[in-house]
C-alpha cells in the first residue's frame, strides 16, 4: 500500500510544480495536490484545509508559500498531521524589504494591470544553470493559468506571517526541511537553529540556488522524501 503525501504549491504555482516528484514517487507515494484558497488569512486558510482531508492523521507537504501554509496547519492542528515537510520556506515573518516590495506590487497591479510574471522574474527564482527558455517557460505558463486575481489574494492575504520557531521547536513528529544552500528566499540560519533545537527536525540541504525545488531537483527530494515517510515521532 501506498503512502499518501498531501501537497501545498507555492505563489502561481500549479500541480505542474509536482509532475517531476509525481514520476519519481509514484510507485511507492501517492500524491494529492492540493490548492491555497483565495481571500482569506492563514488561521482561516488552515482550517478549509484541514476540512479537506479525509483521513484522521496525514502526511503533508508544502513548497514556498505552501511551506508556510503547511508549517501553520501542523502547529494548530498537531493531531491531524502525522509528518511535515517543508521546502524552500522558513516559516517566519516576512523580511520587511519583502513586504514592501509585496505592496508596491499591489499597487502598480491595481494602476496599470498585471501583464504576468516577467523574464527576470523567473529567472531569479531558478539556479543560473537553468536560466533557459524552458525553464523561464515553465514558470510564466504556471503564472499565466493562475491570474491576476490569485497573485493579488496571495499577495495581500498571505503576507502576515508569525515567527513558528517556537512551536515547531517543541513538535514531536517528523519534520523534514529542503533548501537551496543559495536560495536568498530562505533565512538557512533559521532553519540550523531549529534542527539543533528539535532532533525531530532534518534539513536536506542542495548545492544550488533555486528556488524552484520540485522543478530543479526532483530526484534529491524524492530520496530525501522517501527516508522522511519511513520516520516516526516520539
Amino acid at each position: 500500500m501506498r503512502e499518501k503525501l498531501y501537497l501545498l504549491p507555492g505563489t502561481q504555482c500549479d500541480d505542474r510544480l509536482w509532475a517531476p516528484l509525481v514520476t519519481r514517487l509514484f510507485d511507492t507515494v501517492e500524491l494529492v495536490p492540493l490548492a491555497i484558497p483565495m481571500n482569506m488569512g492563514f488561521p482561516d486558510i488552515a482550517e478549509l484545509l484541514v476540512s479537506q482531508l479525509s483521513e484522521s492523521t496525514v502526511n503533508l507537504l508544502g513548497f514556498s508559500l505552501g511551506g508556510y501554509v503547511a508549517a501553520e496547519i501542523a502547529v494548530r492542528y498537531p493531531e491531524r498531521i502525522a509528518r511535515l515537510c517543508v521546502l524552500a520556506n522558513s516559516p517566519k515573518p516576512l523580511p520587511t524589504a519583502e513586504l514592501e516590495q509585496r505592496a508596491q506590487a499591489l499597487r502598480l497591479i491595481d494602476k496599470v494591470g498585471y501583464r504576468g510574471m516577467s523574464r527576470l522574474r523567473a529567472k531569479s527564482l531558478l539556479d543560473p544553470s537553468h536560466h533557459d527558455d524552458e525553464w523561464i517557460d515553465q514558470l510564466i505558463a504556471m503564472d499565466r493559468a493562475q491570474g491576476v486575481e490569485k497573485l493579488k489574494s496571495q499577495l495581500r492575504d498571505t503576507s502576515d506571517r508569525r515567527d513558528l520557531f517556537a512551536p515547531l521547536s517543541q513538535w514531536h513528529k517528523p519534520i523534514l526541511f529542503c533548501a537551496s544552500e543559495g536560495d536568498d528566499l530562505v533565512d538557512t540560519e533559521w532553519l540550523t537553529r531549529l534542527s539543533k533545537q528539535n532532533a525531530q527536525v532534518d534539513v536536506h540541504w542542495i548545492s544550488s540556488r533555486g528556488h524552484m525545488l520540485p522543478l530543479e531537483h526532483p530526484d534529491s527530494l524524492a530520496d530525501a522524501i522517501r527516508k522522511w515517510l519511513t520516520k516516526v515521532g516520539t
